[in-house]
């Protein structure tokens, strides 16, 4: 009743499945045994699927979201206990190939299951991981003499995803060529490409994008069908081109965008109305 009575006043709408997860065991801890996870998982399910029915609607069953979301806690589990040997962890063909069939016989977006997968492996889930501590976590995975200094008590990180870089979008290019990690902070986009190491996820730093002056433009050609591009607002100077591995990733990245970018604008509003009330 305690669990329920907290979970119903969390507010999980417009989250990626995994990331309304997260946002609820930053506050509670993960039980040990199975039968309390299965309830915690079953409270949550429940919760996710009232504040995301659209969502929820592309399935064919509601019981599809608990199945996913057991799923996820037992994948943190896999990736991030020590005692588990590198060589025994789960893999992304492991974890797509456990989902099969989950939904009424059906198979759910494979590539929406890989960036579940690229997500938790890239941050463990924790309880009572602040928003400083997450970012923190995050500047030490990226690499680059002129990656910028994330650490700020008002920076939080909003999602990451996995995009490809588009040079030309009415050219076609070789399948995952150009694939690049993006960071979505509530100020700042940092482009990153994957940097191969063993022991932990590494990102080599391309280049950042401050939101305030962007616009967000979809768009879909004969090669790529989730596009999404970025373009400077005063002076329509494309900033950056990439294409989403599905329809539900470009949504939700767009749509984690513009909010972020709403949210930017809105505090550089209170800005210049308190340094005009100041000044009278």
């Amino acid at each position: 009743a305690v669990l329920h009575s907290f979970v119903v006043d969390m507010d999980f709408s417009g989250l990626h499945l995994d990331i309304a997860l997260r946002q609820l065991l930053s506050e509670v801890s993960i039980p040990g045994e199975a039968q309390k996870i299965e309830k915690l998982v079953e409270v949550f399910s429940k919760r996710y699927i009232e504040c995301n029915q659209m969502f929820v609607s592309s399935f064919k069953a509601p019981d599809t979201i608990f199945i996913l979301s057991y799923a996820m806690v037992l994948l943190n589990t896999d990736l991030h206990n020590k005692s588990v040997k590198p060589e025994r962890k789960m893999k992304p063909e492991d974890f797509v190939r456990n989902l099969r069939g989950i939904d009424c016989g059906t198979d759910i977006d494979v590539e929406m299951v890989k960036g579940i997968y690229d997500r938790i492996k890239n941050c463990e889930f924790k309880q009572g991981s602040d928003h400083v501590s997450q970012v923190t976590k995050v500047q030490e995975t990226i690499l680059g003499s002129k990656r910028p200094k994330l650490n700020a008590s008002w920076r939080r990180l909003v999602c990451f995803c996995r995009v490809s870089e588009v040079a030309d979008m009415n050219k076609k290019e070789k399948k995952d060529s150009h694939q690049r990690g993006l960071f979505l902070f509530n100020d700042l986009l940092v482009v990153t490409k994957n940097e191969k190491n063993k022991k932990k996820q590494l990102h080599q730093h391309r280049y950042s994008l401050g939101l305030s002056d962007l616009k967000v433009n979809m768009y879909r050609t004969q090669h790529f069908q989730f596009g999404v591009q970025l373009q400077e607002r005063h002076t329509g100077r494309i900033a950056a081109t990439f294409a989403c591995r599905s329809y539900n990733d470009q949504q939700r990245f767009v749509s984690d965008l513009q909010e972020s970018i709403a949210e930017v604008e809105e505090m550089e509003r209170a800005r210049l109305f308190i340094n005009e009330s100041g000044s009278l």
